[in-house]
């Protein structure tokens, strides 16, 4: 599922307010994860850093994003409920991956009514990991150690699919966000479709090739 889009402005006024500088945007935040997208802002400020200060300007984000009163239906993927009912039915565990810190993937899950239908407890978020692929082997390796015999990703951007291949996983490409259906299809993954309305049948069937 795309949640709402991650805005840069939040993470520069956080690393402005920690630091007490002038901050400028390095730009090209899609795709990144909270505390990667920080850390990209230290670095093109030119301003030393430790992990630490990485992790407390993440919790500084999180009190500022806890405040927000977040659309609920902003950034809702038509359909994306009734995938993740077809999901459960089937016997599969909705986790979540996302660049966004816990708190705030939580926060936005609530307000789109959709946090019942996924595995908090399993998810892999945006507070440690600072790059996509670094989160999705973080995932990996979970899984080798849970004996989790199947897993699919499901995402919407190029970095997505580069994730996944870099880490020898399945994903379904989802044209729902920013990146063309056929901009997803060039990048070859294992699966894309339009969206969850559209191609609904055809994500079932995905699904059930994949159990």
């Amino acid at each position: 599922m795309k949640l709402p889009k991650k805005s840069s402005r939040k993470h520069l006024d956080v690393v402005q307010e920690y630091t007490n500088f002038q901050i400028n945007d390095p730009g090209l935040s899609l795709g990144k994860t909270d505390i990667g997208l920080i850390k990209d802002i230290f670095e093109f400020n030119q301003l030393k850093f430790d992990f630490q200060d990485l992790k407390k300007c993440v919790n500084l984000l999180n009190l500022k994003s806890s405040s927000e009163n977040y659309n609920s239906t902003r950034g809702v993927n038509p359909g994306v409920e009734k995938a993740l009912e077809y999901c459960i039915e089937v016997g599969a565990i909705n986790s979540v991956l996302t660049g966004n810190s816990k708190s705030r993937a939580i926060d936005k899950l609530r307000s789109t009514n959709l946090i019942a239908n996924f595995s908090i407890e399993l998810g892999f978020f945006g507070d440690h990991d600072l790059s996509r692929e670094e989160l999705v082997k973080s995932l990996k390796n979970f899984a080798e150690k849970s004996n989790w015999q199947k897993i699919v990703l499901i995402g919407d951007t190029l970095l997505d699919v580069r994730a996944a291949k870099k880490n020898s996983l399945k994903i379904i490409a989802v044209a729902s966000g920013n990146v063309s259906y056929l901009k997803l299809k060039v990048s070859n993954p294992n699966f894309v479709i339009r969206n969850f309305t559209k191609d609904i049948s055809y994500f079932e069937k995905i699904i059930i090739e994949l159990l």
